[in-house]
């Protein structure tokens, strides 16, 4: 292959899983500097990978939108064009990432001789395996991050190690006027700034409030230190402004996007989170993270490196997983997170945090 190929990535959602394939861009870019990226994603996700820098188009899906509006002409039009624009351009390799059955209706679609995905083994759906007709194994226990790559180095028969850099996403003149006045407001002065990222969308990967409450306090009593808190949902901005009221100098914030929030991790000395896209986005950065795991594998989603450390809480009933436990959503205690101790907690913290 010469350097000037063209390649699609099939990755629509969700937000967590399209950050931890990005490092097959840089890849990409690394083994064909003149080549060009496009990616087919869902429209919830289209701002987070139009700001990558290395992508060249993003070709918008709306399944959602499709199956409430159904039967709807517009729908139906809309379809029909996003179907026309799948179909216009040839690529010299699609890498279907998703593995699912809705990324096989658009790899189908999509035209090239090679159609890379993964075998049955590492499929998540297994209807997807008709879609492609280049098959590799991955190891579902290696770090997520590392599986596209894997896929990737073996389509290519490459041996080589590849350590992937930092990535910097594009501002929008409105978000570097945020970024503008957030900053001027937690950089005031020179105490440390740690973000706080204590949301997930599933109840069972968060923190008690009382044990979040507690684990800070520790914190902030042994380090001279304010915090940053990030909400996404009404109930955690009520979170966020209790526990502003608690620790002097702090401040929180929300509805931002996520090319702005990563520019804001870069500015702050460290990011505690749960297993969530911002700690997935902390991971694309310089910024060390400090992050709690329950019922999902620290092994597979903790962002790689020596300055990212993370706590694996411990089930009760002795479940055994790979990546997510099956009782994620289901679990009535959720006892493998929501047990985890204060003390212990911020003495793991306070360990990271001087060796960071």
């Amino acid at each position: 292959m010469n350097s000037s190929k063209n390649f699609v990535i099939v990755k629509t959602s969700s937000i967590g899983d399209i950050i931890h394939a990005f490092p097959v861009l840089e890849y990409l870019k690394a083994k064909f500097p003149d080549c060009c990226i496009d990616w087919v994603v869902e429209r919830s996700c289209y701002d987070l990978v139009k700001s990558h820098p290395l992508i060249r188009d993003v070709i918008c899906i709306d399944t959602r939108k499709w199956k409430k509006h159904l039967f709807s002409i517009s729908t139906w039009k809309e379809i029909k064009d996003v179907f026309s624009i799948l179909r216009s351009s040839h690529y010299d390799v699609i890498f279907d990432l998703q593995g699912n059955i809705k990324s096989a209706f658009v790899t189908v679609l999509l035209r090239s001789s090679q159609k890379v995905g993964f075998s049955l083994s590492s499929l998540r759906e297994k209807p997807n395996f008709l879609a492609t007709n280049i098959r590799y194994s991955v190891s579902l226990q290696k770090n997520v991050r590392s599986r596209h790559l894997d896929l990737m180095k073996k389509f290519f028969r490459d041996e080589k190690v590849f350590d992937p850099q930092d990535v910097v996403l594009s501002l929008v003149k409105e978000e570097m006027v945020r970024l503008q006045q957030i900053s001027d407001n937690f950089s005031s002065d020179s105490i440390p700034t740690i973000l706080v990222a204590f949301g997930s969308k599933w109840e069972n990967k968060r923190l008690s409030k009382d044990t979040l409450r507690a684990f800070l306090q520790k914190v902030y009593d042994a380090q001279n230190v304010k915090f940053l808190f990030v909400w996404a949902s009404e109930e955690e901005k009520t979170i966020a402004e209790e526990l502003c009221s608690v620790f002097s100098k702090s401040m929180n914030f929300g509805k931002v996007s996520l090319p702005l929030l990563q520019a804001l991790i870069y500015q702050v000395d460290a990011v505690i989170a749960m297993d969530s896209a911002l700690l997935h986005l902390c991971g694309t950065t310089t910024t060390p993270s400090f992050s709690i795991f329950g019922p999902s594998s620290l092994q597979v989603y903790k962002p790689e490196g020596s300055n990212h450390v993370g706590v694996q809480g411990t089930c009760p009933y002795n479940r055994v997983f790979v990546s997510h436990c099956p009782l994620l959503r289901t679990c009535p205690t959720g006892a493998c997170i929501k047990n985890l101790s204060p003390d212990d907690l911020a003495s793991q913290f306070l360990r990271f945090w001087h060796q960071k």
